[in-house]
């Protein structure tokens, strides 16, 4: 009797045994919540990502519209009914150029203030040309100025967007540390 015991025992082992769990059920159930941490990860850097993109976008539009439109409601151009010089289209397109790498950067504040800062003042000493060339028509000397300030915008934008790429350098280094 003791052996058709033991034998009926021993051939359902499987399923009267509880002090063996199944392995591979419980490896699905830790793949899974891994799976499940790793999916809101993910979801969690995407829509911090895309929170940065919008911010880096809208803060890059209110600039452009800032320095595209004067208080007096003329666009930041150079008066059209003088033909200033060839160059100006070209440093018009760089200019564009710049700014729109300038929008798609991660740009900190304090950056960009300095930054707007800096444009703001270009932007005056430019309409005082503006107004000399309107009173006193296209002499060299203001169309040199003219010139001088789509330069200065330009070197003031490659310099902001190297201090980016600088801090992105030093965030990218501290994340790896």
């Amino acid at each position: 009797m003791k052996e058709k015991i033991e034998s009926l025992i021993e051939s359902r082992k499987d399923r009267i045994d509880v002090e063996f769990p199944d392995e591979e059920r419980i490896w699905q159930g830790i793949s899974g919540a891994l799976k499940r941490e790793q999916d809101m990860k993910r979801l969690f850097y995407a829509m911090a990502a895309c929170l940065v993109i919008l911010a880096t976008v809208g803060t890059g539009i209110l600039m452009v519209q800032k320095h595209k439109m004067k208080p007096d409601g003329f666009h930041d151009a150079t008066v059209t009914t003088f033909n200033i010089v060839p160059e100006e289209s070209m440093f018009r397109n760089v200019l564009l150029q710049k700014m729109t790498e300038v929008q798609n950067a991660e740009i900190k504040p304090v950056i960009y203030r300095e930054m707007e800062g800096q444009l703001d003042q270009i932007d005056r000493q430019y309409d005082i040309y503006k107004s000399d060339l309107h009173e006193m028509g296209p002499q060299p000397r203001i169309l040199q100025g003219i010139i001088r300030c789509y330069e200065l915008k330009i070197r003031v934008i490659e310099k902001t967007l190297k201090e980016i790429e600088k801090n992105n350098q030093y965030e990218n280094k501290k994340k790896l540390l």
